[in-house]
């Protein structure tokens, strides 16, 4: 097999003749040592693998493939996650291959695991309860990851920052085992692909991606059946939301950033659940003439979720590594758990107080 080629493989795991002249298309090929990666996987038994709260498609796309990468490889496997799959989510998973930590099945998994794979994420911050897991395992832990912020989390980290999901370093990875692409795992793929790059639009996006997505599309995925799935079965809760969001929404910085917030009792009122809060912030950010957009969220435990994205000139990484975040350089986040660690005046609203805070360190950062 060629490095860096992206074509369809036969029963065997091989290229066909046809396939190896295909020019490489991979976008993933020399930051991240595969032959290190695969051997830990073959040397392995029984896998955990888990991913990062507030799922996105990208996470739980990667977790199911990786998942089949591995009984491929004849292991025994289990997705254990500190979470209950977000209801917009759920129809990613209709095999209910996706577990949370709370279940003693999980617990009694755990305890057997020799290997505790990590993916789309780096962060403590971003695993809840499994840190504490990951903290005590003796198991060998790995990461596969495309995110440029990093914790030290105590494992072998696999990352390529230019790749435009992990889902595409999933598929590498399988591909470079020798795991032919079926239906099931193009699908994952596939969502992953699509959803981290916002269908297709964000500057991460290259030849590659499409190339990539076409060739999900060729084992059977159907963009209509996922976009439909993904964007077009809203709850009236949801809609409600977003129209609290916007409306609320307010220009900053001479026309260029823009910003909203959700409260706990904004979600209350709309019949809303957290999850519903999901990709509002693409739509402050197509407003014209913005450069940014900052979208603040309370969750029920009093926790703020804050959603920072750009159109390219703004390092929205930077800013959320400041307040201990992370993400990407156009679209990142941070998260505050409640109470916050931070020294607000007694006389002022907290979360007034917090939202000017970051708003003051983004204004900065586009003077």
């Amino acid at each position: 097999m060629l490095e860096g080629q992206a074509g369809r493989t036969n029963q065997s795991g091989t290229l066909s003749p046809r396939q190896a002249e295909m020019p490489s298309y991979s976008s993933a090929s020399s930051a991240i040592d595969w032959e290190r990666l695969i051997s830990i996987l073959r040397n392995s038994s029984v896998v955990v693998l888990t991913s990062h709260l507030r799922p996105d498609c990208d996470a739980l796309g990667s977790e199911l493939a990786v998942s089949e990468l591995l009984e491929f490889l004849g292991k025994e496997v289990r997705i254990v996650n500190a979470f209950e799959v977000p209801r917009h989510l759920r129809f990613i998973d209709p095999e209910g291959k996706l577990h949370r930590l709370q279940e003693p099945e999980s617990r009694a998994f755990l305890a057997r695991a020799d290997l505790l794979f990590i993916l789309d994420t780096s962060a403590w911050a971003q695993l809840g309860a499994m840190g504490e897991v990951i903290r005590s395992t003796s198991a060998t832990k790995v990461i596969l990851d495309h995110h440029i912020t990093a914790d030290d989390l105590g494992a072998e980290r696999f990352c390529d920052p230019t790749a435009e999901a992990t889902g595409r370093l999933v598929y590498e990875l399988a591909r470079r085992a020798g795991m032919p692409i079926g239906p099931r795992f193009a699908w994952y793929i596939f969502l992953a692909l699509a959803t981290d790059t916002g269908w297709f639009r964000f500057s991460s996006v290259t030849a590659a991606t499409y190339h990539l997505a076409g060739e999900m599309v060729a084992h059977g995925v159907s963009p209509t059946d996922v976009y439909r799935q993904l964007y077009e079965a809203e709850t009236l809760g949801r809609v409600r939301l977003i129209g609290c969001a916007l409306g609320r929404a307010q220009l900053d910085g001479n026309g260029k950033l823009v910003y909203s917030w959700l409260y706990r009792e904004d979600f209350q009122l709309a019949g809303a659940l957290p999850s519903d809060s999901e990709d509002i912030i693409n739509l402050l950010l197509a407003v014209d003439g913005v450069e940014a957009a900052v979208l603040f969220i309370e969750q029920p435990s009093g926790d703020m979720k804050v959603s920072l994205r750009s159109k390219g000139q703004l390092d929205c990484a930077a800013i959320a590594a400041r307040f201990g975040g992370g993400g990407h350089r156009s679209a990142a986040g941070i998260y505050f758990n409640h109470p916050w660690p931070l020294q607000i005046p007694p006389e002022v609203e907290p979360r007034t107080w917090l939202r000017g805070l970051i708003l003051d360190a983004v204004r900065q950062a586009m003077a």
